[in-house]
């Protein structure tokens, strides 16, 4: 039975790491015009402009764009003979993990009750803690999937220690974040979005503990 809790445990952690590098990378490096990635870019960028359109697109959206990641993670591991039950579990809460993402922009009333239960259980990241990301430079709590991991990552500097070390060997350096430094942003980013959810731009109606926030 140990064993198993221990194994579960390492699960989560592990994709609540590989979470964070995705979400960290998307948030630090390539611009807005990148051929390819440029996309992404974009997303990111107006998820820190406007939280609530993220929240705002149907889950298979959501889990369309962490498949991404996992498709290519599950072939590798298939093609080296180490796609085993623990890594199918990893890979599967990282496939939902953008979904969790979402539900923390959501207003409550929308959210399903059992992720409100595990919200109280604070075994699923609560919007309160993710909403930290959105605050200040907007560089701190990448991972998305629990409230435990991000404290130890950011106490110890991780990020920028990973930033530094990529800059030392690359020349690679984290591109401004338009939505901090008050720069203009970059054109298309918030119509991109409209076009895509049908928002006008401004955050959902409805009470105003429910309503996402900014900050």
């Amino acid at each position: 039975m140990l064993p198993t809790l221990l194994a579960a445990l390492a699960a989560i952690v592990v994709a609540d790491f590989v979470s964070g590098l995705g979400h960290w990378f998307e948030d630090t490096y390539f611009r807005h015009d990148t051929p390819l990635i440029g996309r992404v870019i974009r997303a990111n960028i107006r998820h820190h402009v406007a939280p609530w359109m993220f929240a705002r697109h149907p889950w298979w959206v959501n889990i369309g764009s962490t498949a991404a990641l996992v498709a290519p993670l599950a072939l590798i591991l298939a093609l080296t003979g180490h796609l085993t039950l623990w890594w199918g579990a990893v890979l599967g809460l990282l496939l939902i993990s953008n979904l969790g993402h979402a539900w923390t922009h959501r207003p409550r009333r929308e959210v399903p009750r059992i992720v409100q239960a595990l919200w109280k259980a604070r075994l699923l990241q609560t919007p309160e803690h993710h909403r930290g990301h959105h605050r200040g430079a907007k560089n701190t709590r990448y991972c998305v999937i629990t409230n435990a991991l991000n404290p130890v990552l950011d106490g110890l500097g991780f990020w920028r220690g990973l930033e530094r070390m990529i800059a030392k060997l690359t020349g690679v350096t984290p591109r401004p974040d338009p939505t901090v430094l008050g720069l203009p942003i970059p054109e298309g980013v918030l119509e991109s979005a409209r076009l895509v959810t049908g928002e006008s731009g401004k955050p959902p109606r409805g009470p105003r503990s429910e309503r996402p926030r900014l900050s």
